[in-house]
């Protein structure tokens, strides 16, 4: 907060502070995906925490090893997510820099880098969950053969597809990086909310991914 007073090429006051229509669309056009993505996770969460504790309960390995064991689970997939996010969020400000320059060799370049990195690390993670699982769930304790074994089944299961994950993350914040992913978001809601001229399209327009990938400055809503 002491800083504040040293920037610059900033200045700060009282309409700085006043909420705004305009940009409070822009900034949720750019939240609103993960948003989504967010509520959605808690929502697949809440369903599978209840079923696995129903039907653990009819099975051998009764209701509170399911439960534990995907928490685990999961707070393995987090570290692997955050891994992710963090390459991808820190090459955000090179694409956005080199886009606006001009210079689309540099942006592609380095997505095919973070692409590629992501997707190495996600392989060797894969190998790790399929064929060593235990070494991971034993750094948060080992109980009974019930426990590992159905531990075992949920790591090789619910990370089946973690080498895909990078494509995913990459992908999504590339497309951050750029005021196009604000016209693609734009185009979504319209797409939801049945308003404007776009209201009549029940799939994404192609234009404009094709203006987000080759950099065109003319993007096409329909």
């Amino acid at each position: 907060m002491a800083y504040i007073r040293k920037f610059k090429s900033i200045r700060l006051d009282k309409t700085c502070f006043r909420i705004s229509g305009k940009v409070m669309a822009k900034v949720s056009s750019l939240g609103i995906s993960s948003f989504i993505t967010q509520i959605a996770i808690v929502l697949v969460m809440a369903v599978t925490n209840n079923i696995l504790v129903s039907y653990g309960a009819q099975s051998k390995y009764g209701a509170e090893i399911p439960l534990t064991t995907i928490g685990i689970t999961m707070k393995v997939n987090q570290i692997v997510s955050a891994v992710l996010l963090g390459l991808a969020t820190g090459a955000q400000p090179i694409w956005g820099y080199n886009y606006g320059r001009g210079q689309k060799d540099r942006v592609k370049q380095t997505y095919r880098v973070i692409l590629t990195a992501s997707t190495i690390m996600l392989i060797l993670a894969f190998l790790v969950f399929q064929f060593a699982p235990m070494s991971i769930v034993r750094l948060f304790g080992s109980e009974s053969e019930l426990y590992n074994e159905f531990a075992v089944k949920c790591f090789r299961i619910f990370l089946l597809a973690c080498p895909i994950n990078g494509l995913q993350m990459a992908t999504g914040i590339f497309f951050q990086a750029f005021s196009c992913y604000t016209l693609f978001a734009l185009f979504i809601g319209r797409c939801i909310n049945g308003k404007d001229e776009a209201c009549h399209m029940c799939v994404p327009d192609l234009s404009v991914l094709k203006s987000a990938v080759l950099g065109d400055k003319e993007y096409n809503l329909g």
